[in-house]
C-alpha cells in the first residue's frame, strides 16, 4: 500500500518538475536561435568579405602584370570565376531584419562588382582599354559601397 501511495505522488510531481524544465530549455533553445541568426550573418559576411578582398588582389595582380594582354584574359578568367562566386553567396545571405539596409547595400556592390568582371573579361578578349577601363570603374564604385555598408555596421555598433 505505502508503495503504490509512493508511486501516485511521485509520478505527478515528475511530470510536473520534468515539464518545466522542458519549457525552459525550450525559451533558452529559441532565444539562441535568434542571437546565432544575428551571429551568424555577420560572421559569414566577414569570411565572405575576406575571401572577396583576398580575390580582388589576385586579379589586381593580374591586370597590373607585365604579361600580354592574352595572357591576362586567361589568368584573369581563372581567377575571376571565384571572386563571382564569392559575390553570388554574399548576395545569398539571409539578413534578418537588423541589417537588410546594409544586405542591400553589399547587394548592389556584388552587382556592380560581378558587372566589373564581365566588362574586364571582354576588354582583355577584345584588346579594348576602354572597355577595361569601364570595368575598373565598376569595381571601384563597388569597393565605395562596400566601405558605405561597412560604414553603416559601425554607427550600428557592429563593425570594428
Amino acid at each position: 500500500m505505502k508503495a503504490k501511495r509512493l508511486v501516485t505522488l511521485a509520478i505527478p510531481t515528475m511530470l510536473l518538475l520534468g515539464g518545466c524544465a522542458t519549457d525552459k530549455a525550450e525559451t533558452k533553445a529559441k532565444d539562441s536561435k535568434v542571437v546565432e541568426e544575428k551571429k551568424d550573418y555577420k560572421m559569414e559576411m566577414a569570411y565572405l568579405m575576406k575571401d572577396l578582398s583576398e580575390q580582388s588582389m589576385a586579379i589586381q595582380g593580374i591586370l597590373t602584370s607585365e604579361t600580354s594582354i592574352d595572357e591576362k584574359a586567361v589568368e584573369f578568367k581563372e581567377k575571376s570565376a571565384p571572386l563571382v562566386k564569392t559575390a553570388n553567396k554574399l548576395q545569398k545571405l539571409e539578413p534578418g531584419e537588423k541589417y537588410k539596409d546594409v544586405h542591400a547595400t553589399l547587394n548592389e556592390s556584388m552587382k556592380l562588382v560581378k558587372d566589373s568582371v564581365v566588362k574586364t573579361q571582354e576588354g582583355l578578349d577584345k584588346k579594348d582599354r576602354n572597355l577595361i577601363t569601364e570595368g575598373l570603374q565598376l569595381m571601384s564604385n563597388g569597393s565605395k559601397l562596400i566601405t558605405e555598408a561597412h560604414n553603416k555596421l559601425k554607427e550600428m555598433g557592429e563593425a570594428n
